[in-house]
């Protein structure tokens, strides 16, 4: 649907596209809506619609209620449509339409072999400090390692492909800085992002009234509530803050888990209303990083970021680091899931919140064995 805009001086006109227009103009200290039809001429005096002067483009939706309350018998057959035209009206002047999100940077997690030396875990000697092995097909890549907050470019050393033992995927040897000894290293082929600090994030339960409203039509019998806040010294005194209400039976009970052989929590909930947000106090918000009202089942990491290290012993999740880059922030996601008792899956998920905007940045997975 096309929609035109025009306004000269204390007039406006909007045509919708449709074969109808509305029209306003300033009648102080108010203003005058009256619906018109572009091909023809209706008597513009029908339907006054008094409100008063917006203060934002979504202000027209305010004459809806007052439309119904024209008493001229002549205007009940096309009062509706003209409510219609308001609402359609409005739309257009004051939604924008999403812009696309970019698709996710490729990405993978570094291999490398170690050894078992007097009870303590060693590189094995083909991997000398700094060098990881990835299925990256790029001269260069940004390493995120998984136990601190640091970051590094890191160069390809030569141009062979190779397979490890453990698959036909085809690898490269990249060199990082030889202080780099992580064995949980995610490379992302991005070099042009610019991390000027990372912090590891610590959080804190916080207790007392939720910073998050109680979600409307929810089955109070098996709805929670958790909020967590940390304190990033990049924030300069502000706090971090996550928030989620959930359904489901929390504390979870155990269960048999077929493939370990012995019982497990795996915790089964549904996730409401949750929240990120940047802010002075739990309870004053300056900026939301993420905000969502949908309902899904629980299975991503980002919805396991949410929820207390308590609600499964299956899966782990939390939003574990922040970086500050020059036009917003970008945090890592990390979860880990139970691998039938002899090792995890690692799931790293790199989010980007940029001029307003939170995006999926790049993601990384992998199975290791304890």
């Amino acid at each position: 649907m096309e929609c035109a805009l025009g306004v000269d001086g204390d007039q406006a006109s909007l045509n919708i596209g449709t074969g109808w227009g509305l029209s306003w103009r300033r009648s102080n200290p108010r203003y005058i809506i009256y619906a018109t039809r572009v091909d023809s001429f209706v008597d513009t005096h029908l339907v006054p619609a008094r409100i008063m002067k917006p203060k934002s483009r979504c202000g027209i939706t305010l004459a809806l209620t007052l439309l119904t309350r024209s008493h001229k018998p002549r205007m009940q057959s096309v009062r509706a449509l003209i409510a219609l035209l308001l609402v359609v009206a409005a739309g257009c002047v004051s939604e924008r339409p999403e812009a696309p999100q970019a698709a996710p940077v490729s990405a993978a997690y570094g291999v490398i072999e170690v050894r078992f030396i007097d009870n303590r875990v060693v590189r094995d000697s083909s991997y000398p400090p700094g060098a990881y092995d990835v299925p990256l097909d790029v001269n260069k890549a940004t390493a995120f390692d998984g136990d601190s907050a640091r970051t590094s470019i890191c160069t390809r050393a030569d141009n062979k492909a190779f397979e490890l033992a453990s698959g036909p995927t085809k690898h490269y040897r990249f060199q990082c800085d030889t202080s780099w000894n992580s064995r949980s290293v995610v490379f992302v082929a991005d070099t042009a992002i610019n991390i000027k600090r990372g912090e590891m994030l610590e959080w804190k339960k916080l207790d007392g009234e939720p910073p998050l409203a109680r979600p409307r039509s929810a089955d109070a019998a098996s709805l929670h509530s958790y909020a967590q806040v940390a304190t990033p010294a990049q924030l300069d005194g502000l706090l971090l803050v996550n928030a989620a209400w959930f359904s489901g039976q929390y504390p979870p009970k155990k269960e048999f888990d077929d493939l370990r052989g012995d019982s497990i929590t795996f915790g089964h909930y549904t996730i409401r209303d949750r929240v990120l947000f940047i802010g002075q106090s739990p309870a004053r918000a300056s900026t939301y990083l993420l905000r969502r009202q949908d309902t899904v089942q629980v299975s991503e990491p980002l919805e396991w970021a949410f929820f207390p290290d308590d609600a499964s012993e299956k899966n782990e999740g939390s939003f574990s680091t922040i970086y500050e880059i020059p036009s917003g922030y970008l945090l890592r996601v990390f979860q880990m899931h139970d691998h039938e008792g002899f090792g995890v899956d690692e799931f790293t998920r790199l989010y980007l919140y940029e001029s307003g905007q939170w995006r999926l940045f790049a993601k990384a997975d992998r199975f290791r064995a304890y």
